[in-house]
């Protein structure tokens, strides 16, 4: 019952943080910075309505973020980067591993990397 507990005040610390870092970018005003956090914590592209509640109202900040998340899959997502991801111990990121054969060696090359982790 105790782990149970310990396991739930883990799991509400990194929702709780993970928020907070949401909320930065959104109180600054940092489409940029929360495109780039969207990426590499694997979460899909924000909708506009999901924008706007977070503050981005007007369709140049929305478009600001769509911008930068777009450059920041390509940049994140080059499989020359899955090694050093995946060494570093961050989890797979489905918005990389999609499917495409890019997005397959960057899943090799991420294990390849994780596997150098666990040594």
């Amino acid at each position: 019952m105790k782990a149970i507990g310990l396991i739930a005040c883990v799991l509400m610390g990194l929702v709780g943080c993970s928020s907070s870092q949401v909320d930065a970018y959104s109180e600054a005003q940092d489409w940029t910075g929360l495109a780039q956090y969207d990426v590499e914590m694997g979460h899909y592209e924000r909708s506009d309505s999901a924008l706007s509640q977070l503050g981005a109202v007007d369709s140049t900040q929305q478009k600001a973020y769509r911008e930068a998340y777009a450059t920041h899959v390509e940049t994140y997502c080059d499989p020359k980067n899955a090694f050093r991801v995946g060494l570093l111990g961050k989890p797979k990121n489905y918005v990389c591993i999609d499917g495409t054969a890019r997005g397959n060696t960057y899943e090799k090359n991420w294990e390849t990397g994780r596997e150098g982790n666990s040594m």
